[in-house]
């Protein structure tokens, strides 16, 4: 009797203890943590558009959201930037950022120096995003904050420090040609001290050719001279859709994009490659259909003299990749959603051979018991893929009671192995990751530690 009771607690207890510590992501890996510098009060990573840290050659950057608490430690500091809107000629009158502060919390960026010194270096009234130069010393603030002009003359405010924050200028040269643009709608390379690659989002809805007199978007723009001028190399109407993939959904409604993203993935200071992961589906009012088709396109980009030229789109994968990251090393990854309900896969790219391989799976949270496994994020570092995983376990597959329950968790994990194999990488104590260094392969993390918030850094793969 106690022996027959014995044996079913224990598999119960087992799968308590799964549940449990799946949801409040116990154990894994925790390497040594090291100190980087301790911000002043409690600070909230500003992660909507960007990492909360950046590690440069000259030290760190924190960006973070602006309670009231923190503007009014931020404004008694007075960083070199304390009147964002009157840098960029909005506001001329002493103080008019302060009100304006009052009506939207705004980001605050901080800087620390190689030993730790913390100062506070920019407020501002926008969520901005930031991008650095090919050898760090530069950092440019993207806004969505407008310069003044004529009426329908919109140009975003870019600012620009090249002394680790000691001070701001405006930045003068267009770090984008295409001027209404958001932050949140494009992304900048700096490949060298001169060159930068601008790459918008395809926003098309539909994969209907362009009526006549229609404009095509500009998708992809290259600068040799600082942003001096600019040679656009792709647009909407350079990648049209083939009628092959727009046939078989006609009948079923209109066909839409479900997914139309392009990820720009350097191989040598010649040669770029170009990718576009399209799904596309029906769509009948406001419902999606079922049926869909999706693939991967390929365009490569190489230097002729002194421009650049795109070869032909063709067809790289016969799936929409989720996403695709490049690691710090040249290496380039991708995300393919599971078939059903089995878990996404990463997959891999052999510039040589021209071809996607799979490396592996997504880790199942519930493990030994079955589970869904999503990845919602992925980071390429040097040698080291970093992961979050979304699961989601039915109770009804081990117990008849819970058929219609459900229980989901999330969880970090890393691997060395290109995605063979994965370790958890142990978060319980944080909220959330803050950064990630792809050079050196550190995670940054900010610590609430009573009066203070402390940002650590972690290396994985060590």
């Amino acid at each position: 009797m106690v022996a027959g009771i014995a044996a079913l607690i224990s598999p119960f207890a087992l799968y308590a203890w799964v549940l449990l510590s799946a949801k409040l992501a116990l154990g894994g890996d925790s390497p040594a943590s090291t100190t980087l510098a301790v911000l002043p009060g409690y600070q909230t990573p500003a992660t909507s558009l960007c990492d909360g840290v950046l590690q440069t050659t000259q030290g760190l950057w924190f960006f973070t959201e602006g309670s009231d608490y923190q503007n009014k430690e931020a404004l008694n500091a007075k960083p070199p930037a304390l009147d964002f809107l009157t840098l960029i000629g909005e506001q001329p009158e002493p103080g008019a950022f302060s009100s304006m502060l009052g009506k939207q919390n705004g980001t605050i960026v901080l800087t620390a120096d190689t030993k730790g010194s913390v100062r506070y270096s920019a407020i501002l009234p926008d969520t901005p995003c930031a991008d650095v130069s090919h050898d760090g010393r530069t950092l440019w603030l993207r806004t969505t904050l407008q310069l003044p002009g004529e009426p329908g003359d919109r140009q975003q405010a870019n600012a620009r420090s090249s002394d680790h924050g000691q001070s701001w200028q405006l930045e003068k040269q267009k770090l984008s040609p295409v001027a209404d643009k958001y932050p949140h709608d494009y992304r900048l390379i700096f490949p060298s001290a001169n060159e930068r690659w601008a790459l918008y989002e395809d926003d098309r809805v539909t994969p209907a050719p362009l009526a006549d007199g229609e404009t095509p978007t500009q998708l992809l723009a290259y600068s040799a001279d600082q942003g001096s001028t600019w040679q656009y190399l792709l647009n909407s109407a350079s990648l049209p859709i083939s009628e092959q993939y727009i046939a078989p959904l006609r009948p079923h409604g209109e066909v839409v994009f479900k997914k139309n993203e392009l990820t720009l993935t350097p191989l040598s200071p010649d040669q770029i490659l170009l990718w576009q992961s399209v799904e596309l589906t029906t769509q009948t009012g406001d419902q999606l259909g079922d049926q869909h088709t999706a693939f991967t396109r390929l365009v490569t980009l190489n230097r002729k003299g002194q421009a650049w030229q795109a070869a032909p789109a063709v067809i790289s994968a016969p799936m929409a990749f989720e996403t695709i990251r490049q690691g710090s090393d040249g290496q380039i990854f991708a995300v393919k959603s599971g078939p059903g309900k089995q878990p996404d896969e990463i997959w891999q790219f052999d510039p040589v051979q021209q071809r996607w391989d799979k490396r592996g799976d997504a880790p199942n949270l519930f493990a030994p018991f079955p589970g869904s496994s999503s990845i919602t994020s992925l980071r390429a570092g040097k040698g080291v893929l970093l992961i979050e995983v979304y699961a989601r376990h039915r109770p009804g597959s081990i117990l008849p009671s819970g058929r219609e329950a459900s229980i989901s968790a999330t969880a970090y994990y890393y691997s060395a192995d290109q995605g063979r194999s994965w370790r958890k990488f142990d978060t319980r104590q944080y909220e959330t990751i803050t950064g990630f260094d792809a050079q050196t392969n550190r995670v940054f993390r900010f610590d609430d530690r009573g009066q203070d918030t402390v940002v650590t850094a972690q290396t994985l793969g060590q």
